[in-house]
């Protein structure tokens, strides 16, 4: 297996007792939508801690895998950084409303045990 990624980054290895799961490391993701830059950081979180930054947030969903809402953001101000906390470990996907716009991220939980 190559252990770098198409862009060059490493990935970071996951085993338990019947598969391997293999993710880029990255330690954010800039540049969502490719007109603004936002960043969500740390990207993967290790203690379910994930800082959204992007210009005039006001609203933030997260869902997990299976299409289910585990946390919504309504801001009454609207905030250049949202702070959310994931209680478990998995793949989400943030949706939240900037100037306007919708963007979407992947972000990748990975408690320790």
């Amino acid at each position: 297996m190559n252990p770098a990624g198409g862009n060059g980054a490493p990935y970071t290895f996951s085993w338990d007792d019947t598969f391997c799961v293999a993710v880029p490391l990255s330690v954010g993701i800039n540049d969502i939508n490719g007109d603004e830059a936002a960043f969500i950081y740390p990207n993967p979180s290790i203690d379910g801690v994930i800082v959204i930054k992007d210009v005039d947030i006001s609203d933030l969903i997260v869902v997990d895998m299976k299409g289910r809402i585990v946390d919504v953001e309504i801001l009454k101000a609207e905030r250049d950084a949202c702070m959310i906390q994931l209680s478990e470990s998995g793949i989400y996907q943030c949706r939240w409303r900037s100037e306007n716009n919708m963007r979407v991220a992947r972000v990748i939980v990975q408690k320790q045990r």
